[in-house]
């Protein structure tokens, strides 16, 4: 074990110390011993795949045995997360489908207690104060996009839409574009720009209900930026962004900290609204540590077992 407080303990210093031992609590004389180490003489060899592992049992290092934790998934005990990873892409945290509520909605929940799906439409995520979910299968300049959400508990930061995403890692700061955070600790709605850093633009009082559904709808063309809450016809903010404005990217889901649910996101472009589909259907699940692998799209059927949590069947199989 390597660390500040603990030196590393080798086999030698372990025999003088218990040489040391034996001459302080032996009434007999002290004899001195000879070991001869021979290193040419390789009685065996430790293979490349060989790991060693972390004994102190937080979460499941030892499950199962002692042996090199290669890949994870190896018991196919894990849950089906329900997210659509074809459309979206996390970037922090544990998402997964939340049972608690039945409209269609998706959450995000610190610790160790998600709710995982079963045949519903809910999700849930477990972030690092920074989790993400990007919808990555195209880019948008201009449109509107909406979403509802709302506070699980009263605790953590607030929770955001992304407008105009790129360069997306983990972190607080680690991504560009535009970010609209309803902030629970302020009670204030936040225009807030990142290219790496973040820079709050602007920031409104909004008076809303945190333990209901509030529903976000914002508008982006070019640089003008303005957010409706909760289906007012005034907008809670407005911008218009000339100092080098961010004008395309994805957008996504956030939060800072707070478990929370999102549902219903929309966008609007050209005229044309579409529903963004967030988590899989209830015959396409799966453990989130592997990925479905489709030859025959059409009768392909990922289901779980009755009274397990976990197991893949494939239809025709």
């Amino acid at each position: 074990m390597n660390h500040p407080f603990c030196p590393k303990i080798t086999p030698f210093f372990l025999l003088l110390f218990c040489a040391a031992g034996y001459r302080a609590t032996s009434q007999q004389p002290l004899q001195m011993i000879h070991i001869t180490v021979d290193a040419t003489d390789i009685r065996n060899t430790i293979p490349p795949t060989m790991f060693g592992t972390c004994m102190e049992d937080v979460n499941h290092e030892i499950y199962g045995g002692l042996y090199a934790q290669l890949i994870m998934g190896e018991s196919f005990e894990e849950p089906a997360s329900g997210i659509n990873y074809n459309e979206w892409k996390k970037s922090g945290g544990y998402w997964a489908v939340d049972r608690e509520y039945s409209d269609g909605s998706i959450s995000i929940v610190p610790g160790r207690h998600t709710r995982r799906m079963v045949g519903t439409t809910d999700l849930d995520v477990e972030p690092d104060g920074s989790a993400r979910l990007i919808y990555d299968k195209e880019r948008f300049r201009d449109g509107v996009m909406e979403t509802d959400l709302r506070f699980l508990q009263a605790r953590g930061n607030g929770g955001s839409i992304l407008l105009r995403t790129s360069n997306v890692g983990i972190g607080r700061t680690a991504l560009t574009g535009y970010e609209v955070r309803l902030n629970r600790e302020t009670g204030k709605l936040q225009l807030i720009k990142h290219r790496n850093d973040e820079q709050v633009l602007i920031e409104s009082p909004f008076t809303f209900n945190p333990d209901g559904w509030n529903h976000l709808k914002t508008e982006f063309q070019k640089g003008q930026i303005t957010v409706y809450c909760n289906n007012e016809n005034q907008p809670v903010l407005s911008y218009n962004d000339v100092d080098q404005p961010i004008l395309e990217g994805y957008i996504g889901l956030a939060t800072s900290g707070a478990p929370l649910s999102f549902r219903n996101v929309h966008i609007t472009t050209g005229g044309a609204e579409r529903k963004l589909r967030l988590t899989n259907p209830p015959d396409q699940q799966i453990s989130d540590r592997w990925d479905p692998i489709q030859s025959r799209p059409d009768d392909t059927r990922f289901t779980l077992e009755p009274g397990l949590q976990s197991v893949s069947r494939t239809a025709g199989q």
